[in-house]
């Protein structure tokens, strides 16, 4: 099952088209780039069905039917300040999840049949590169508020196996998804920020879907250029071709920890 958003794809291209259009942007005071990483200690569900044009396929809970197990996944971060009203992001997660089971029923994926009572192993590749700009319209002392626009790509790969190194059934899944929100930030001292975003979609035209990703947190800036950090994030992705489906969630608490230059 391969979902493939043409609308999505235009949009991200006219968002990078306006973005490079930008005149120069005039380079903000203090410390330009920050890279940190986080630790984020989640909650996975995953539910999908898959069928053929011969066969319908089964819907499956991928914790409850395969025992795909929840992974703790490393967030890579590259932050720009362009200027005090627009800052730029990039995020990167890879991550691989598993599972073993023996099937406690009839399950049809890709049109393959796996029986109950046979032992099957699930691989899940996911990889999620995030591009982020942060217009920040009101910026006063203590407190910002701004636009929030994202392209999330999104790469997963289900594979299905009776035996090590025999696959039985493989499903795919590969988008590029617009996320539009907002952003709040606010440093009631120099050496603490509280910050909190939340971005989403909705699309109803040939393939249906949602998504929606936030998060909230505290960072603490010890020296000028480290800082450390913790909060709470959720992401929803829903997909829909009838009679297929995918919907993916990710939530639980992160630490994070970063360097300024």
């Amino acid at each position: 099952m391969k979902y493939i958003s043409l609308t999505s794809m235009t949009l991200l291209l006219i968002g990078l088209i306006v973005l490079t259009s930008f005149p120069a942007i005039s380079l903000a005071e203090g410390p330009m780039i920050e890279l940190d990483v986080r630790s984020w200690y989640t909650d996975h569900e995953f539910n999908s069905k898959s069928s053929t044009a011969i066969s319908d396929g089964s819907e499956l809970d991928y914790k409850k039917d395969l025992g795909v197990h929840d992974n703790t996944l490393l967030d890579w971060r590259l932050t720009w300040y362009a200027s005090p009203e627009h800052t730029f992001g990039l995020s990167f997660i890879s991550t691989s999840l598993e599972g073993n089971m023996i099937l406690t029923k009839n399950i049809t994926h890709e049109g393959i049949l796996f029986a109950q009572g046979s032992f099957v192993h699930t691989d899940i590749d996911l990889q999620l590169m995030e591009l982020a700009w942060k217009w920040w319209f009101y910026n006063e002392k203590y407190i910002k508020v701004g636009t929030l626009v994202e392209a999330k790509g999104i790469m997963l790969d289900v594979e299905l196996l009776k035996s090590v190194g025999q696959v039985k059934g493989q499903e795919e899944l590969y988008t590029i998804i617009p996320f539009f929100g907002i952003a709040v930030s606010s440093s009631p001292f120099e050496f603490i920020e509280l910050f909190g975003e939340a971005s989403g979609i909705y699309i109803d035209q040939k393939n249906v879907g949602h998504a929606y990703d936030a998060e909230a947190g505290l960072r603490v800036y010890p020296f000028k250029n480290m800082r450390l950090g913790g909060g709470y994030r959720i992401m929803r992705i829903n997909a829909e071709d009838a009679p297929d489906y995918a919907d993916f969630e990710i939530k639980g608490p992160f630490i994070s920890a970063g360097l300024r230059f």
